[in-house]
């Protein structure tokens, strides 16, 4: 009930928490002297830690993409973690950048940072051991961020509010500013419209590229795109778009048609949305997604578990 949002459960990291990501039963957070906090919270009322992972700098924000979580890591740069045993994180890889890193978001084989100093710069992660950077755009101080197909959104203490063209990584491109009264400490993005939380303000932008239907920003249907990869080991990645906000819930069935997993069980927005599946614990073999929501007929989808 957004009306009445009440309190569920909590767990009190080491530090200060600062960023976090949530995929399947885990939350992973981003704690400022702590780095890379994993929490179980399959049962929300009582969350539990499983494991965790002591980065070398004050750790600002995660977001996990496949099995591997990606961190802006204050001075050290970009760390990302292997996931795939929530129990036992790993180094994977790191990306050194000066300067105190304070964003990152993961789209495609690219991870996108922001931080002071240096503004927004994008590195290929397409070998998570060996990350290199791809492209750069100077801005000063830049905080929040988000990237939506061709654009990257991000917050910084100049403009206030940036829009930048990543459809060549190597070459980044601003096309479009916004002086907001101070900067852009968080974004989220839902089709043509930006949402800002401004330092004392939150403000909402609304952003339609030439050759882009306004109409299409909500999605007309309620549906269950297939997962990708597919067959997949040991994670895939599954999109859906919603017409109208909602309950939502989205399950794993087996093929006898018991329930192996709820991937998610919450009220959501309307728009895109996406939701990795890592089934690293589960035997190969054939799955099926099921997306149900609040006056609609649900939606199915085969997956296959190779291994």
């Amino acid at each position: 009930d957004p009306v009445n949002p009440t309190h569920v459960g909590s767990y009190n990291t080491p530090g200060i928490a600062q960023g976090v990501d949530k995929i399947g039963d885990y939350a992973y957070v981003a704690d400022h002297s702590a780095g890379l906090q994993i929490i179980n919270v399959s049962d929300p009322t009582h969350p539990t830690a499983v494991g965790n992972y002591n980065t070398p700098g004050l750790s600002h924000a995660v977001m996990v993409s496949g099995r591997y979580a990606f961190i802006a890591d204050g001075s050290a740069g970009l760390e990302i973690i292997d996931i795939s045993d929530p129990a036992n994180p790993t180094f994977e890889g790191n990306y050194a950048v000066s300067g105190d890193n304070w964003g990152v978001f993961v789209s495609g084989n690219y991870a996108y940072i922001t931080g002071y100093n240096f503004g927004l710069n994008i590195i290929d992660v397409s070998d998570p051991a060996n990350p290199i950077l791809a492209g750069s755009y100077p801005i000063g101080d830049a905080f929040g961020l988000y990237v939506s197909g061709n654009y990257a959104y991000v917050g910084d203490d100049y403009n206030g509010f940036d829009i930048f063209d990543v459809s060549d990584p190597s070459n980044p491109i601003q096309v479009a500013y916004y002086d907001t009264p101070t900067y852009g400490n968080g974004i989220s993005v839902s089709g043509n419209y930006a949402y800002v939380a401004d330092g004392f303000s939150f403000m909402i932008f609304r952003f339609a590229p030439e050759g882009i239907n306004d109409n299409n920003s909500i999605p007309a249907v309620f549906g269950l795109s297939p997962n990708y990869p597919n067959p997949f080991n040991a994670s895939t990645s599954i999109s859906y778009s919603l017409s109208k906000s909602g309950p939502v819930k989205l399950s794993i069935f087996n093929l006898l048609g018991q329930k192996v997993v709820t991937l998610s069980d919450d009220i959501q927005q309307a728009g895109e949305h996406k939701i990795v599946w890592n089934a690293k614990d589960f035997t190969s073999g054939v799955y099926f997604a099921r997306l149900k929501a609040e006056g609609e007929s649900p939606k199915v989808e085969k997956m296959i578990l190779l291994k």
